[in-house]
């Protein structure tokens, strides 16, 4: 019976119209399977994008990042004006040229809000670039940390990773910081990756110069890459942090200086 069955059906497929129904099902199977691939990638993108606000940067010719020369009132390049009016939590504007990190600064009352919401304050899984809730949003003190994701597509800090390769590294020697007040120029010291409740983590109040100098030789001691740059217990410090993958908890971190003296 089986057999008389295969053969049945082995014969109603050869017939051309028969063949002809079986191509455009397969046709049709293959567009649709298409379609449903584009409307993911384009989801995506559109997530991405919801996770910058729609205020962008104007640029205002002032004078040179952290430079402090102008006499002039200060004018800050970003629209902060505009940003707060989409989140008042905007405290700052990073971009880091040659890669895709060109994003606002938020901060909250906790460092939990801003890993699902975006800029917006509007449920993401691509988050926000954010400052930690300890530092002072004009970034005076002594130490300061950003985080982001480490995402996928390249967004967020996803290529902040790519500072651990040398010649990465090598290309990419600064980066700017945009404040309501100031813009400062920030030289990129070293790359790391530590434990994500290690040492460069659990505290961010150094009361000492003692202190703070322990804490640069432990940041410069753990290095993995890192450029003959000055640094003491007088300059001002930034941590650019994301998720890495050596080891569980494991984060990159990109130590950055802040160009100019400070009191």
């Amino acid at each position: 019976m089986n057999e008389e069955i295969k053969s049945i059906i082995k014969k109603a497929i050869s017939r051309p119209a028969v063949r002809r129904a079986l191509i455009l099902l397969l046709v049709f199977i293959g567009l649709g399977s298409l379609l449903l691939a584009a409307n993911q990638i384009y989801a995506r993108k559109k997530e991405q994008e919801a996770a910058v606000p729609s205020v962008k940067p104007t640029v205002i010719t002032t004078q040179a990042p952290g430079s402090g020369e102008s006499t002039a009132p200060f004018v800050s390049p970003i629209d902060f004006n505009g940003l707060r009016q989409e989140n008042t939590d905007a405290v700052a504007w990073l971009t880091v040229p040659g890669t895709a990190i060109d994003y606002p600064i938020v901060q909250a009352e906790d460092n939990q809000y801003y890993v699902n919401n975006s800029a917006q304050k509007k449920a993401s899984k691509h988050g926000a670039v954010f400052l930690d809730c300890r530092n002072r949003a004009d970034f005076s003190d002594f130490y300061n940390i950003i985080y982001a994701h480490n995402m996928r597509d390249g967004s967020m800090f996803g290529t902040l990773i790519r500072f651990k390769q040398k010649d990465f590294f090598d290309k990419h020697k600064t980066a700017v910081l945009h404040t309501p007040t100031d813009s400062y120029e920030l030289e990129i010291i070293s790359c790391a990756v530590q434990n994500a409740m290690g040492d460069y983590y659990i505290s961010i109040a150094f009361f000492t110069p003692e202190e703070r100098q322990a804490h640069i030789d432990y940041l410069l001691r753990t290095a993995k890459l890192r450029r003959d740059i000055a640094l003491g217990p007088e300059d001002r410090i930034l941590i650019l942090s994301t998720c890495s993958y050596e080891f569980e908890d494991a984060r990159t971190i990109v130590v950055c200086k802040f160009k100019g003296e400070f009191p």
